[in-house]
């Protein structure tokens, strides 16, 4: 079961002259064009979990939101929480994202694109904000 995962996500487009541009998702207006199941929530502060998650935003150290996956809402073994979008990539490229894993219940982090387990990550880990870079070719994807 997977009890409180938080995210934040960067894009990072490499051009080939050299030149980065960079698609951010911080969380604090709203999904950012994810689209979330009902498990993903907005949240700010500390995680409402005592013993799981965040003590805070990645982004502004405090105040800002990030997406929290609040396994309290998990009532199925089978459940688990999505975020989705699809991107159109015209270079290579990579995408990063934050994840905070910490807990006594933690399940699996998985990154799928077209349906397919491109990086994942099992179990408790540090108590701080972790990142992950994964490369992109240029196309079509849905990211999970």
């Amino acid at each position: 079961m997977m009890k409180l995962i938080a995210l934040f996500f960067i894009i990072a487009n490499l051009a080939s002259l050299g030149h980065c541009k960079y698609v951010t998702c911080d969380f604090d207006s709203n999904f950012c064009d994810y689209t979330p199941n009902e498990y993903f929530l907005r949240y700010t502060g500390k995680s409402p979990s005592q013993s799981s998650g965040p003590p805070y935003d990645k982004t502004t150290g405090q105040e800002g939101y990030y997406a929290l996956c609040d396994g309290r809402l998990l009532k199925d073994p089978a459940a688990y929480c999505v975020l989705d979008k699809h991107v159109s990539i015209a270079s290579d490229a990579q995408i990063s994202f934050w994840y905070f894993m910490f807990g006594t219940q933690i399940g699996t982090l998985e990154f799928l694109v077209d349906g397919q387990v491109v990086w994942s990550l099992t179990g408790r880990q540090e108590y701080k904000w972790l990142e992950a870079t994964i490369p992109l070719r240029a196309g079509d994807y849905q990211v999970f």
